[in-house]
């Protein structure tokens, strides 16, 4: 997607939230701040794509290679070779024959050289409530498209212009895993779920520490998932 594009809908979607207010000089900064980021970093971001079926490799490769720097691996262990600091999204495959996707977002995650990654699983597994405890920062159910797999990197550099900010990051994780839920559960099992009511616990909770901080991130994603 060309820049332009890429900062009307982050415009749109920021300034439709019921969070921000025109008197707002801040929140105005803050704007101008992600608007620059990703302008002047969305052709320097590097996506690893990782997935044990060629085909859906090299579709990916050729979806993303325009606007981004992508690198692929068709495997979990190749996956963990390539992926450094200078990755800063990788798309993960979940059910791979030598290393699966939980597998490797654990590893990633153990190691301190590439600990910004954001890291998404892409998956035709059915998403189960085993999802709340995994580390990835987001879901995506196969089969997913171009504008899909193009919006979730978008997210992801939206998290980066923000810092990074821990708390940010893992409501940001929780939201997801939590619509994922909502939208492959039926309403008694999410109601029978204790994972799900800690996970409603745990949103509760960061979005009281962190209210001031929401005011700044778009709404198209929290007012629609939380």
């Amino acid at each position: 997607m060309p820049a332009n594009s890429q900062l009307t809908r982050l415009s749109l979607t920021l300034h439709q939230s019921k969070y921000v207010t025109t008197d707002s000089v801040d929140i105005t900064s803050k704007l101008n701040y992600i608007y620059c980021f990703i302008y002047l970093h969305m052709n320097e971001t590097t996506v690893l794509v990782v997935d044990d079926e060629e085909k859906i490799v090299r579709a990916h490769q050729r979806w993303l290679q325009d606007d981004y720097d992508v690198l692929t691996a068709q495997g979990g262990e190749e996956a963990l070779e390539k992926i450094d600091s200078q990755v800063d999204v990788a798309l993960l495959d979940r059910m791979m024959p030598d290393l699966d996707g939980d597998e490797v977002v654990e590893e990633i995650r153990d190691r301190q050289d590439v600990q910004d990654c954001f890291l998404v699983m892409v998956s035709a597994a059915e998403p189960d409530f085993d999802i709340v405890e995994l580390g990835f920062d987001d879901y995506v159910v196969k089969p997913a498209g171009e504008e899909k797999l193009k919006s979730t990197i978008e997210d992801a550099l939206e998290q980066e212009g923000f810092g990074y900010d821990e708390k940010i990051r893992e409501l940001y994780s929780l939201a997801s895993k939590r619509a994922v839920l909502k939208e492959h559960k039926t309403q008694h099992e999410l109601e029978e779920s204790d994972e799900k009511a800690r996970l409603d616990d745990r949103i509760a909770e960061l979005r009281d520490d962190i209210n001031n901080e929401l005011s700044e991130i778009d709404d198209y994603k929290y007012s629609e998932l939380l």
